[in-house]
């Protein structure tokens, strides 16, 4: 049996990474005369999705209420969905808030596919009893899905060793578009971010270590693309040490290639990344690129081959990273462009192929 149904159940769809990588996917399965219902609360931007017409949008209108009205509202959507379908050509390709659209996928009957974009063990340096707790409970409720996605090795190893029940466990790659070809224009001493601006993000560590940094080198300043839950306090922040003319905060900018044309560095100060789709859309415009030593960042860097791993985000660490770079930048210019060739492996047909053919593995 062939897939024809595929339900993207993606309830806390913001703006991000993983955001990109659903419009892709979308994208692709559609290309393919496969049917696309993408369930959120928040309603993604159509203009994002090649097939619009083909591509059916469920969204919760009421976005007044609080997150757990809208998460078991889009349980209600999924619901009335999979009411409707042949449990035999249809998958669920649950992306967020896993738990519940696991359980009621399997009780239905219907076969689901889990997709993991975060480190499962992200709260290690600092556990509490609580994340103890949630990381059994997910082990025991991931196993039941029919398939999980991780999308580096190292996640995915995790995830095996996590799990009560064998369930399959695949590791593939973001899918990435590359750009078109750009003539190359003048850098200027600028050190880029792009991405959420959430706590896990590590932004706030980003605008201390620069602040560290421009102490030594005064004509560099700092441009922040994204939005997020932490704005406030980083906004704060620059006003109160007085960084205004050196850390910029632009928001979320629909077309980023003049930054990653224009700057120096990407620097992504996480605390932990899945993966890190900005260090392969920085690598596809030759630009050098500094990460914390993290699941996704490691492999897309190669430990160190392709960039800059520096061991955390504490402020003094990102300012020596930065320093190191600018100083050696002749040979973290030639590591980019390194990355660069390897991008081709992120290829959309490529990736999307292995999507469709693990989850029409679940099928027969």
């Amino acid at each position: 049996m062939k897939l024809k149904n595929i339900i993207f159940y993606f309830p806390n769809f913001s703006e991000g990474g993983i955001e990109n990588v659903s419009y892709k996917l979308a994208n692709y399965f559609n290309s393919k005369n496969i049917n696309v219902y993408f369930i959120s609360y928040k309603i993604p931007k159509t203009k994002n999705f090649v097939y619009k017409k083909k591509i059916k949008l469920i969204n919760f209108k009421n976005q007044n209420v609080g997150w757990l009205i809208k998460n078991f509202s889009c349980l209600k959507l999924l619901l009335q969905i999979l009411f409707k379908k042949d449990k035999k050509n249809t998958v669920i390709l649950a992306l967020s808030n896993l738990h519940l659209c696991i359980i009621l996928s399997k009780i239905l009957g219907f076969n689901v596919v889990s997709r993991n974009s975060a480190p499962v063990d992200y709260f290690k340096p600092s556990p509490t009893f609580f994340d103890l707790i949630k990381f059994y409970i997910k082990g025991l409720v991931y196993s039941f899905s029919d398939l999980i996605i991780a999308n580096s090795k190292i996640s995915a190893a995790k995830i095996k060793k996590m799990l009560f029940l064998r369930t399959k466990v695949v590791s593939i790659l973001n899918p990435f578009i590359m750009p078109k070809k750009h003539n190359t224009p003048k850098k200027t001493n600028t050190i880029l971010y792009v991405g959420r601006l959430s706590s896990e993000k590590g932004v706030i560590q980003l605008v201390k270590g620069f602040e560290i940094f421009q102490k030594k080198y005064k004509n560099y300043k700092l441009n922040i693309v994204g939005d997020g839950g932490q704005k406030k306090i980083i906004k704060e922040y620059i006003q109160r040490k007085k960084l205004n003319e050196k850390v910029v905060l632009l928001g979320w900018i629909n077309n980023v290639n003049k930054y990653y044309l224009n700057s120096k560095v990407l620097i992504l100060p996480s605390f932990f990344e899945g993966f890190g789709n900005v260090l392969i859309e920085a690598l596809s415009f030759k630009l050098p690129c500094i990460s914390t030593k993290t699941d996704g960042p490691k492999e897309v860097l190669k430990n160190g081959r392709y960039g800059l791993l520096i061991k955390n985000n504490e402020p003094k660490n990102i300012s020596n990273g930065i320093i190191e770079l600018i100083k050696n930048y002749k040979i973290y210019t030639q590591k980019a462009k390194l990355g660069y060739k390897e991008n081709t492996k992120y290829d959309f047909n490529s990736i999307g192929h292995k999507y469709l053919k693990n989850i029409n593995s679940v099928l027969n």
